[in-house]
Parts: C-alpha cells; structure tokens; sequence
C-alpha cells in the first residue's frame, strides 16, 4: 500500500511545491496590500490543488491504463480505492495545516484569525466531499465519460454561485456581516470536521462497490 501511495504521491509533488510558492507569495502580496488578498487567494487555490491532484492521478491511470495493471496484482479493490482516498485525504490535510500555520503571520486580531481559520476549514472540508464524489463518478462512469460529465458540472459549479450572489445584491438584501463572522468563530470545527471525514470515508466504500462492478 505505501509503494501505491508513494507512486501517486510522485505525480502530486510538484502541485504542492507550486502551491506552496504561491502561497508563500501571497503573504509577500497581502502584507503590502490587505490581509483580506490571502483568503481570497489561499482559499481558491486549496481547492484547485485537490481538484488538480485528482485529475492529474486519474488521467495518468487511463492513460497509461493503470487500473488494468493494478487489478492484475494481488491487490483487493478496497486497497486500490483506499489507497486514492487516503492520498487526498493526506494532500487535503498537509495543504489545509500549512495555510492555517501561516494565518496567525497574516491577520494580527483573534477574531480576524478566526474567522480565516474557519475560512480554510470550511474549504478544507469541501474539497475533501469533491474529491469523493469524483471518485464516485470516475468509478462509476469511467474516467473519459465523467470527464465530460464533469465539464458541464463545472460550469454550473461556477455560475451558480456568480448568479446567487448576483441575486443577492441585486434584491439589496445584502450580506449580514456579524452573522458571517459569528458563524466562522462559533462553529465546532473539530465536529464538523469529523463529519467530513466521516462522511469521505462513507463515500470510500461505495467508490469501492463501483469498483468492484467495474
């Protein structure tokens, strides 16, 4: 299991490198700005390192029709599948922990710090649910046929947000700022953390029944 790990982990190293150099420029950036610059950046950019992650492993296993060769190993699906799981999982957590270490450098108030904390958290645990559900999808569609699935999701994934917030504005309901910040201070990070991982671990052993009818 860790010699499929580490393999995977080769195809991600160089994502995370680039994460980290961005992300490292953004304190640079922030500082001589706004502190709010590093959210807005940091935060986009964890998810697009998961995502990316994701589909750079899986078009590397079609291309080079590695779950072919996988199945043909004394391998269980189970080990296969978790093995994907657990990387995402080990990427999703490393690149969260690094922002979060770097926040208190950035935001020099508790109630900002925690607010940007649960930022990251919030976006943390999200990518964490994606990546599941593309599991899901690539097990269960085949990777070509969820690619383009997942070209139509991606669009939508972006517009609705754009139109909601459109809306919003637009009916002058505007944005509750105290509740937002409330929100990201109160909330049980930890619980809903769990909940993620529980969850993520959930969608691991249905990935792992597509997997097995595949």
């Amino acid at each position: 299991m860790i010699t499929l790990i580490l393999k995977d982990l080769r195809r991600s190293k160089v994502l995370f490198f680039a994460f980290t150099i961005v992300l490292l420029a953004g304190i640079f950036i922030t500082k001589v700005t706004m502190n709010q610059l590093f959210i807005m950046l940091s935060g986009p950019l964890l998810l697009l390192l998961v995502l990316s992650s994701v589909i750079t492993h899986e078009r590397a296993e079609d291309k080079y029709n590695g779950y072919t060769f996988l199945q043909v190993l004394p391998l269980k699906a189970s080990e296969i599948v978790g093995v994907k799981f657990l990387l995402m999982l080990l990427i999703d957590a490393a690149a969260s922990f690094l922002i979060l270490l770097l926040i208190p450098l950035i935001f020099e108030t508790p109630v900002k710090t925690a607010v940007a904390n649960g930022v990251i958290l919030l976006i943390g645990n999200f990518s964490l649910l994606v990546v599941a559900m593309i599991y899901l999808g690539i097990y269960a569609l085949g990777f070509t046929k969820f690619a383009n699935v997942a070209k139509i999701s991606v669009f939508a994934f972006l517009i609705i947000p754009q139109v909601i917030l459109f809306v919003t504005l637009k009916s002058r309901a505007g944005f509750d700022l105290k509740a937002i910040t409330l929100f990201f201070i109160n909330t049980n990070w930890l619980a809903v953390t769990g909940c993620s991982v529980l969850l993520y671990l959930i969608l691991m052993l249905a990935a792992i029944r597509f997997k097995r009818r595949g």
